[in-house]
């Protein structure tokens, strides 16, 4: 199923910064990959026709193209406008007969030197995707990543995203949910695998992408990641 088109072409209301807190980052994860019926409502305010406000900053977005000086901070990157409103980078694509405004927290000149490496089969393109992630790691960066990875593919592509284990650490979210990694996927399930390292980049085999950063640099990474997608590379 061709939902995103070539790697070389994925609005979401963007993840607010969370508190370190004894809170288990698994269950919070799990939570915003498998629930969306409240983000739905965010997500509608950032619909190009939704609301006012979105619609003044499509017209901000006519401008910027046609080379007019804006106040914001602007600028067009391979024909797509880019706009920094409150600390979040706004941009607008076309998916089938909708429009949609984009608020993403870097913009494409910040994520130039992230890398990108390897390619994906036809079998990544499926309805369903796993998004997968080291079940010890407690981080707000991690959570932040997750959701807004999460909520870009079931709002743009209305995928279903279930979250999984990279490994199985015996605590009961593990039990039920699947144990694969981009190294462990005996039944080639898409997926895109989370991994919170030192190394920003992207790495795609087969039917797993390979998500890894640390702190912000994962958040770099998954906006990459979706900016790719969207066409603006």
């Amino acid at each position: 199923m061709d939902w995103i088109g070539t790697m070389e072409k994925p609005i979401v209301s963007p993840a607010t910064e969370q508190s370190e807190n004894p809170i288990n980052y698994l269950l919070i994860i799990g939570t915003i990959v498998g629930v969306f019926a409240v983000l739905l409502v965010s997500f509608a305010l950032y619909n190009h026709y939704a609301t006012p406000e979105v619609k003044d900053i499509g017209e901000l977005h006519t401008d910027n193209l046609n080379g007019e000086k804006l106040e914001e901070d602007a600028y067009v990157y391979n024909g797509y406008s880019f706009l920094n409103i409150d600390g979040l980078w706004f941009t607008e694509i076309e998916v089938g007969d909708n429009i949609y405004s984009i608020p993403l927290r870097y913009g494409p000149r910040d994520l130039e030197n992230v890398t990108v490496d390897g390619g994906l089969t036809t079998d990544f393109y499926q309805n369903e995707i796993y998004i997968a992630f080291d079940p010890t790691v407690e981080s707000k960066y991690l959570t932040l990543a997750a959701s807004e990875l999460a909520i870009n593919l079931n709002q743009v592509y209305q995928l279903n995203t279930k979250s999984a284990c990279t490994f199985d650490d015996n605590s009961t979210l593990c039990a039920e949910r699947e144990i694969i990694s981009c190294d462990n996927n005996p039944d080639n399930l898409p997926m895109i695998e989370l991994s919170y390292e030192n190394t920003t980049a992207l790495e795609m085999s087969g039917t797993c992408i390979k998500v890894s950063g640390y702190e912000f640099g994962l958040v770099q990474s998954v906006d990459r990641l979706l900016l790719s997608w969207y066409g603006v590379y």
